[in-house]
Order: structure tokens, then C-alpha cells, then sequence
């Protein structure tokens, strides 16, 4: 179906901003939601926003907001945007398949349209070939430059999961390295597909929601369960997460390498995280202007600025040169728990007197939480189903965790 582009409107906005941080929410800007599921930006700069309410364009601070009522998009709830050599726009929607937007016409795909096995599209890339992919929660989908669809599911293929998170290409071999939600990773050739899973490799989640590679060739991927996964050149797998590193949560979204090799990452409870090195470091509701912790995307400009979408609060632009300069660490300090693994009881072992501990689950559910004056009594246990936990602590300086066991 193709539809012209009817109306839309241009409207200045005011902004929230200090020396790093640039704030658009429903209340000082024209942003129709503030729930930002994905960022792209177009062959001149120009910013590409998708929300639950409609698609955003911000170009030159003025903003148009593309929605069911007032344009040809398919679906008002937006779930990924990518930009192709012809600078037209690729949009992902929850519930209306795909569309193609030339700034003029919006030519729509959907289940009842095309071959397209699910309406949900969450990811689509290009390769060196021209063929397009789409990662759908009903397979992952490629339409080459004939225009010929196909499409791989679980049980048909090696593919241990139909519902598909992310799609990396590699520019250096055309390899597509795809992500999935319960189903591993899946590398996709030409005349192949190989699937990583727990059960036939060292990969330590199976669910996988971005993916990017760094200057060595290696595959970083964000688990919502247990922190970075990396796939490394040659030589296995690789997991950073709160039993090893210092990051503060196993449960992350997405993230992005920046030009100085810097990994971005966001998470579902402990805001904007960086590695450095070996070193991580965080930005969340206790130490910045920011409202909500959970991240939902993010994506580099062309002036190098981050731009940030969260789940509840809106959007954020970062100059994270800026940022670098003023920020808590997360590196590994004195704090335990004990015993591991737990029946009945544990304790925490920390320098401090004053701080506030939380108890999520694998997936990063709050079990329970409690500020903590003077000694801390044991915490019980003994109701928890068997398995992992993670106990955070927060002393004012930011969140730390160690994992707990559950016997």
C-alpha cells in the first residue's frame, strides 16, 4: 500500500539542558511520547525518533511528528528505523509491519500485504548484496535485489528461536550476525547458518538484544540476563557481568562502540554504563539528570554526541566528551556477600554503615529492598526458589552488585 503524506507540522520547542546532558520529554518539547524505542539519523544529520505515539523527525531544533492519523505510517508504536544509501527510511513497527519512507510516499509491507511471516519487525539492515533483512518475532526475513523473499524460522533451520532481536552486518566479510530472544546467536552466510547456544558453547545467555563489533573483530552483545556477551576473533567467549566485572547489572538493552573504542551501554536498571578498559563506569537517577534507569536504545551522531532513549523519561543527548570528566566508577570495592550459596540466611560485608541494598532475580526483578542504618542484620532467604540472584548495593556513590545463590 502506498500513501502520500497529507499533513504535518513543524513546532519550535523549549529544552532542559546543562553543560552534558540535553533533555526532550513530553513536557518541554513536542516528543508525543516519552517512551523512545530507537534513534537513527539521516544523510544530513537530521534525527529520527520512534516512539510508542508516532515517529519524530528533529531537524534544525524543530520537530514533525509522523503518526496513523496525519501520514501513511502503518502504526503509531515504532520499534526501529534505518536509513539506506538512497536516504530513504526503513521503519520497524509493533503492529503494522514495515514501511518505506522517501519523504514523500510511504510504501507499507505487512502480513497481509506481502510474505512477511510477523508484524512486529524489530531490526532491519542492508548488506553488500542490496538484500534487506528484518528480524521479526516470526523469523528473520531477507528480500534481495530481485525482490525475492526468504524466510527462516525455527525447526525448518538452524535457528533455535523464530523471534529475532538484532541483526549486525559485517562490512569486512558480509557476514549477518544475528541475535536472538531464547535462541542464541546465529551467524548467516550466503549458503549457511550457525547457531551458539548454552547448550553447544561457552555463550552465556541465549537471549541477545544488540550487537556490535569492535576494531579487532570482535562480537559484543547485550544480554538481558547476564551482561555482555562476547564472541571473540578466534579464541571463544568472553562474559562481563556482576560476578566477574564491575558493571552494576546484568540486564541490559543495547550498545555502541565509540570512535575511541568506549562501549555504550544501556540497561534495564542502572541507567547509561560505559567500559573503559577494564574499568566501568555509570550514569543513572543518583548521579545525573536522569529520570528513569531504564535505557531503551542509543545511538551516536555525526557530531559524536549520544543520544539516548529511555523508557519512561524521554529522550537525552549526551556530550559524553564532557560527561568523561565527571563520573562514578564502578570498580570492584570491598563489598560481599555471604555464604554463596545460601539455605536460609545471608549477610553483606561492606566498608559502610549507611546504604541501601536491593535483591533482584536473574532478569532483574526487585525481590526486595532496604536502607540499612548502622550493623545489617541477615537477610532470609529461605522463601526464594532455588537459583541466581544478584544483591545491589547503593552508598551513595552509585550501585554495586555480587551474585547470590540460592540452593
Amino acid at each position: 500500500m502506498t500513501r502520500y503524506i497529507y499533513t504535518s507540522f513543524l513546532i519550535l520547542f523549549s529544552i532542559i539542558s546543562n553543560a552534558q546532558w540535553t533533555e526532550y520529554n513530553t513536557s518541554n518539547s513536542q516528543l508525543p511520547n516519552n517512551t523512545v524505542r530507537c534513534i537513527a539519523f539521516d544523510h544530513d544529520s537530521t534525527a529520527w525518533v520512534g516512539t510508542d505515539f508516532g515517529l519524530v523527525k528533529i531537524k534544525n531544533g524543530m520537530f514533525t511528528v509522523y503518526n496513523t492519523a496525519n501520514s501513511g505510517i502503518p502504526d503509531d508504536a515504532i520499534r526501529c528505523i534505518t536509513v539506506d544509501s538512497l536516504n530513504r527510511k526503513w521503519i520497524g513497527t509493533f503492529l503494522g509491519g514495515f514501511t518505506v519512507y522517501n519523504d514523500t510516499v510511504w510504501e507499507n509491507y505487512s502480513t497481509s500485504s506481502s510474505p512477511l511471516p510477523d508484524d512486529q519487525v524489530k531490526d532491519i539492515q542492508f548488506d553488500a548484496n542490496r538484500t534487506v533483512w528484518l528480524a521479526t518475532t516470526g523469523g528473520l526475513v531477507s528480500i534481495d535485489s530481485s525482490l525475492v523473499w526468504k524466510i527462516s524460522v525455527q525447526f525448518s533451520s538452524p535457528l533455535q528461536s523464530s523471534n529475532i532481536a538484532r541483526i549486525y552486518i559485517d562490512p569486512t566479510d558480509n557476514l549477518k550476525i544475528v541475535g536472538t530472544v531464547n535462541g542464541g546467536l546465529s551467524l548467516v552466510d550466503d549458503t549457511s547458518i550457525t547457531t551458539y547456544t548454552i547448550s553447544n558453547s561457552g555463550i552465556a545467555d541465549n537471549s541477545l538484544y544488540d550487537i556490535d563489533v569492535d576494531a579487532a573483530g570482535n562480537y559484543w552483545m547485550a544480554s538481558p540476563a547476564n551482561g555482555i556477551v562476547v564472541k571473540t576473533n578466534g579464541f571463544g567467549w568472553t562474559n562481563f557481568s556482576p560476578f566477574n566485572s564491575g558493571i552494576s547489572t546484568p540486564s541490559l538493552t543495547c550498545l555502541e562502540f565509540d570512535d575511541e573504542e568506549k562501549l555504550w551501554i544501556g540497561s534495564i536498571d542502572s541507567g547509561l554504563i560505559v567500559k573503559d578498559g577494564l574499568v566501568f563506569k555509570s550514569w543513572n537517577t543518583t548521579n545525573s539528570p536522569m529520570l528513569d534507569n531504564y535505557v531503551e536504545c542509543l545511538s551516536f551522531a555525526p557530531d559524536g554526541k549520544l543520544w539516548m532513549g529511555t523508557y519512561s523519561a524521554g529522550l537525552y543527548v549526551v556530550d559524553t566528551a564532557a560527561l568523561f570528566t565527571n563520573i562514578n566508577s564502578f570498580e570492584p570495592q570491598h563489598f560481599s556477600v555471604y555464604p554463596v550459596p545460601a539455605v536460609d540466611q545471608v549477610w553483606i560485608r561492606i566498608n559502610s554503615t549507611n546504604f541501601i541494598y536491593e535483591i533482584t532475580d536473574a532478569l532483574g526483578n526487585i525481590i526486595e529492598t532496604k536502607k540499612i542504618k548502622g550493623s545489617s542484620d541477615p537477610i532470609n532467604v529461605s522463601t526464594y526458589v532455588p537459583g541466581i540472584y544478584f544483591v545491589r548495593i547503593n552508598t551513595g556513590d552509585g550501585w554495586l552488585s555480587q551474585k547470590l545463590i540460592k540452593k
